[in-house]
């Protein structure tokens, strides 16, 4: 009961098909190329939104930078100079330095005015505790001013409670 059917020929230009196969991959290619170019495009609009426009954080923390007012510095030139006897080798060295310091309140330069002679005190032991060859190491100096910012908002805590000084400045440092 097998029926016989018509075995269908397929007529196949060689050379059509080689022009149709092309035409297709010419425009697969095109496509690919354009989806290629909107996914930059598309990339290029986020990454620019992403970076130029300011986010919810960003704004919030503008906002408040805005309301916080830059308060004045006041600063006290801790006269007479400190001159220092420093030992080197048996050799006696001097250190004269001019220092001064900063705060963003003028109740605050007020305060080490009242306790000067206890600061005057503590700042001339933490500068004699100091060598030439620690002076003159990297950072020798810098270490020096931290020491003395600390000894001097240390004893403005014992007196008042809390720190008061921003900065200690050595407008003048001399060594012989």
């Amino acid at each position: 009961m097998a029926e016989d059917t018509p075995e269908k020929e397929l007529d196949i230009d060689p050379e059509q098909a080689a022009t149709e196969a092309a035409g297709s991959v010419g425009k697969s290619k095109k496509k690919l190329f354009a989806a290629i170019g909107l996914l930059v495009v598309l990339a290029a609009g986020g990454g620019a939104y992403f970076f130029l426009m300011p986010g919810e954080d960003e704004e919030e923390v503008a906002a408040e930078e805005v309301e916080i007012p830059i308060q004045e510095a006041f600063y006290l030139k801790l006269e007479p100079v400190f001159i220092i006897n420093l030992p080197d080798k048996g050799k006696q060295r001097f250190l004269q330095t001019s220092v001064t310091v900063m705060s963003r309140s003028n109740d605050s330069i007020l305060k080490v005015e009242q306790h000067m002679p206890v600061i005057r005190h503590h700042l001339t032991n933490i500068l004699s505790a100091q060598t030439i060859s620690s002076i003159q190491s990297p950072g020798g100096i810098e270490n020096a001013r931290m020491q003395t910012l600390q000894q001097l908002n240390r004893v403005l805590v014992e007196e008042y409670g809390s720190e008061a000084i921003e900065e200690v400045l050595f407008t003048s440092f001399v060594m012989q």
